[in-house]
């Protein structure tokens, strides 16, 4: 499925940062003593990061969402229109 040169440049990445997120977690869980912080930031950044790529590949694939009227004028300007 994939390049085998291809996952041996990518997977070490992966790895690191992995690592990275895990060891950022023991921190903070060690540093405020709660041992579930540890269990939840690795899913809170996991989950952040896919919903923010999902973003990105929609907007790749369908275009920026567009407002119902375009205004060069920002609303806060738009006095007296009705």
């Amino acid at each position: 499925m994939l390049n085998p040169s291809f996952s041996l440049g990518y997977g070490p990445v992966i790895g690191i940062s992995f690592s990275v997120v895990l060891l950022v977690s023991a921190t903070v869980a060690l540093r405020h003593r709660r041992a579930i912080l540890f269990c939840w930031l690795p899913a809170v950044f996991a989950t952040i990061h896919a919903a923010a790529g999902y973003g990105v590949l929609v907007e790749a694939l369908c275009g920026p969402k567009q407002s119902p009227q375009q205004s060069d004028t920002p609303l806060s300007l738009q006095v007296g229109s009705r």
